[in-house]
């Protein structure tokens, strides 16, 4: 994985515009120490707007359900729309979307195979961790990119994803069989770990001794802000996270 981060600069403060449910926190994180190379950013994150829609085709095939392909096309959508705009950026910028994605195809398409769980409902619980996670991640990244780029990439990723759709057919499976609580549950308490995996190997920790452990405590912040709004996400399952 490409170490993205590296140039030094002031703490910026970070804060989500989107819904949410439960009081918002503003989370003081030094981005800076961050800071991301802009053809990988919007390489990576084009890439994952692409996986994205992909899993939710496959979540659409594979259900058999004419109702969960119909309301699964919304998602869907947005995350092909997502995918199609960071793709203008980067022609924009007179560079290779393909070439830009590549480094990161691997990864992400072994994160969406995990995500992808046993059945349905656990992909669409994936889906929905998944998505929920990296926009977060994206958007706080897009902190210290160009001033114009990174107002375009706040609206982007705090645009509707379209996961309200999922939560209610989630919620509906719920309902019908409350075991169900349980292992979903579990998968996303599992699905966790492999999306923490794929942010630590972006935000490489570069050198030894005390260098390497100060550059762990300035990004735990990163981490701990995104497993709080992970958290609630699933609260609103009503699943413990």
């Amino acid at each position: 994985m490409i170490s993205w981060f590296r140039r030094r600069g002031p703490l910026v403060e970070v804060t989500r515009t989107r819904p949410r449910s439960g009081p918002l926190a503003t989370t003081r994180v030094d981005f800076a120490e961050l800071a991301s190379d802009t053809s990988d950013f919007l390489g990576q994150a084009a890439y994952v707007q692409l996986a994205f829609f992909q899993l939710y085709s496959e979540i659409s095939r594979d259900s058999g359900k004419l109702l969960t392909t119909e309301l699964l096309a919304g998602p869907a959508g947005h995350a092909l729309a997502k995918h199609h705009r960071l793709v203008r950026e980067i022609r924009h910028r007179g560079e290779d979307p393909q070439a830009l994605m590549e480094p990161y195809v691997v990864a992400i398409d072994r994160l969406s195979r995990i995500a992808r769980g046993d059945s349905i409902n656990e992909a669409l619980l994936g889906i929905y961790i998944t998505q929920g996670f990296l926009d977060d991640f994206f958007l706080g990244l897009a902190a210290r990119l160009p001033s114009d780029l990174a107002a375009r990439m706040n609206t982007l990723f705090t645009e509707d994803s379209g996961s309200e759709v999922v939560v209610g057919i989630l919620r509906e499976a719920i309902l019908e069989d409350p075991r169900r609580a349980h292992r979903l549950a579990l998968s996303g308490r599992r699905l966790v770990g492999d999306i923490l995996l794929v942010g630590h190997a972006a935000l490489r920790i570069e050198g030894d001794g005390a260098g390497a452990g100060n550059t762990a405590e300035r990004i735990e912040p990163v981490f701990t802000e995104l497993i709080t709004r992970h958290t609630q996400r699933m609260d609103a399952l009503g699943l413990t996270a």
